[in-house]
């Protein structure tokens, strides 16, 4: 054997290339010597998304569908746990999911159930985990699940995620902060979801006393905390992102004092998943220096009038530093409740709503994604490009199935790629039935960076001409023929025509900007060929 064959980080900088885990190459290093042994099988179990490959160690046979047969569990050993230690040791990253499957469930509680009778007393089945991801829902209680939440823990761990949806008390959140194999003190990276937060009014005191043990945290997700958990994290040296499902307001922010001192002092990302306005001023006005983060999220439930929402860009503003945020998402999880059609367009964004946002210079992500979509002029839309000039994602569309008709044309999409020349993906709807004349000479080494298009609603009359126009101003854009995307288009992806409804006109729109999809890629082929016969100089 070649001599750098025996160096250890040669041989797991090797293996980590190999196709894991569905390509048997690894297993076979493992088998082949002694020097390959060891580092092939720390890759080959480095991360399991099942209990299945474990209980290989311990049974002779598995079913098809991956759930382990149970009637030989009783028959297990403290010897035979012992001879799976060679693997188990390996493992450092553990992702179950008990929520989608019944018979997974079932097979995985009976495992567990067998692992808690053979295995030696204080010896855990994976002694050096480090993340731990648990998808689980179904359960009656809390009960049912802790204790094998406490088994497959360990001390070793930095990341753990629980997406529980059964979590609705806050005696079984406290249930969770008790368990010992967890080092709360020394977790990086923190995750607890729920299915619903607000059930107990004392959820977010149980979810802050999980908070005051955390000393190392880097990344947090927690449905809600109160005034005393904010208090805490505010002082955590090393707390990066901070993720709140809910904001907290009235009387969880009562008593919340960020003046004075270093607050947050490495907070770089803040997300609120359920914000109005109103609550988002309210959170965000309690530091009396700006909060000096580079990404802001904050999600709505519900359609919000422009008056609104220019007042929650204006909060924004005044109290998030302009020389630091580099991403603003104002958007939705979900599809908003389509606003009244009598006032759609009181919900729809103008460029005055809109330009309190041009203060921050250096935005690279803007998704701004509200309950009607956007009321822009094409003269509106340089003064906006000269406010972002680094921009890279830019998506000003709607978050409801609903859109006011644009008013911008497709001199708008022009306008924009020659003015912000590292836009790379594009949602913003226009008025297509108008189609520009193109320039004498297109320069498409300006143009060639966008990879992604949404047009939304945006009305559309000849397709062959709109495809001719993007296709030639976008023309160094490899990605574009991939997809063109609509609003709410799978309204009408794979339906028969004959099953037409009160929205003629959008599937219309829909079915005419695929076809230019499909003609984007033609023209895009046909250039492809005549670029190669030029080079070979059979033109």
């Amino acid at each position: 054997m070649h001599r750098c064959l025996q160096i250890a980080e040669v041989l797991d900088n090797i293996f980590s290339l190999l196709p894991h885990p569905s390509d048997p190459t690894l297993a076979r290093l493992a088998r082949t010597c002694r020097a390959f042994s060891d580092p092939a099988l720390d890759i080959l179990w480095w991360r399991q998304e099942t209990l299945t490959n474990l209980s290989r160690c311990l049974l002779a046979a598995t079913d098809s569908n991956t759930a382990v047969r149970i009637f030989p569990l009783i028959l297990w050993t403290v010897a035979d746990w012992k001879r799976t230690f060679k693997y188990r040791r390996r493992v450092r990253d553990f992702c179950l999911v008990t929520a989608l499957n019944l018979g997974e469930r079932f097979a995985t509680e009976a495992f567990l159930q067998a692992v808690q009778k053979a295995l030696p007393l204080a010896e855990l089945p994976f002694p050096n985990l480090r993340h731990l991801d648990w998808i689980a829902s179904g359960y009656g209680s809390v009960d049912e699940w802790f204790c094998y939440l406490r088994l497959l823990s360990s001390p070793a761990l930095v990341s753990l995620t629980l997406r529980q949806y059964d979590l609705k008390t806050a005696s079984d959140v406290e249930r969770i902060f008790t368990i010992e194999t967890v080092p709360w003190g020394l977790l990086r990276r923190l995750s607890i979801s729920t299915m619903e937060a607000n059930v107990d009014p004392m959820l977010p005191f149980a979810f802050s006393a999980i908070s005051a043990r955390l000393e190392h945290i880097e990344t947090l997700h927690l449905p809600l905390v109160d005034a005393a958990g904010l208090g805490h994290l505010s002082f955590l040296p090393n707390l990066r992102s901070l993720t709140l499902d809910s904001v907290p307001t009235g009387t969880l922010l009562s008593g919340v004092d960020f003046s004075g001192g270093n607050r947050f002092p490495a907070l770089k990302e803040l997300v609120f998943e359920d914000a109005n306005p109103d609550t988002a001023a309210e959170f965000l006005s309690t530091k009396d220096t700006t909060w000096e983060i580079e990404s802001l999220t904050l999600e709505a439930s519900e359609s919000e009038p422009r008056e609104r929402v220019a007042s929650l860009y204006t909060t924004i503003a005044a109290h998030c530093s302009r020389s630091h945020l580099r991403a603003l998402c104002l958007s939705s999880q979900d599809t908003l409740p389509d606003p009244p059609a009598s006032t759609l367009s009181a919900h729809a964004l103008t460029l005055a709503a809109t330009q309190t946002l041009f203060c921050f210079p250096n935005l690279t992500t803007v998704v701004l994604l509200h309950g009607a979509g956007f009321l822009l002029q094409d003269d509106d839309v340089p003064k906006l490009a000269s406010a972002w000039p680094n921009i890279v994602n830019l998506h000003l569309g709607t978050a409801s199935a609903s859109q006011v008709r644009p008013t911008a044309t497709l001199k708008s999409w022009t306008t924009l790629l020659e003015r912000c020349p590292l836009l790379r993906r594009l949602t913003f709807a226009v008025d297509a039935t108008q189609v520009p004349v193109l320039p004498a000479r297109v320069r498409p080494a300006e143009l060639r960076n966008l990879i992604y298009l949404d047009v939304g609603f945006s009305p559309i009359d000849d397709a062959e001409e709109v495809a001719r126009f993007l296709s030639a101003s976008f023309s160094g854009s490899s990605k574009l023929a991939e997809r063109i995307s609509t609003l709410s288009e799978w309204r009408w992806d794979g339906e028969d025509d004959a099953h037409r409804d009160e929205e003629d006109e959008e599937r219309d729109y829909f079915e005419r900007w695929q076809q230019v999809n499909d003609l984007i890629a033609t023209y895009g082929a046909i250039r492809e060929e005549e670029r190669q016969w030029a080079a070979s100089g059979q033109l």
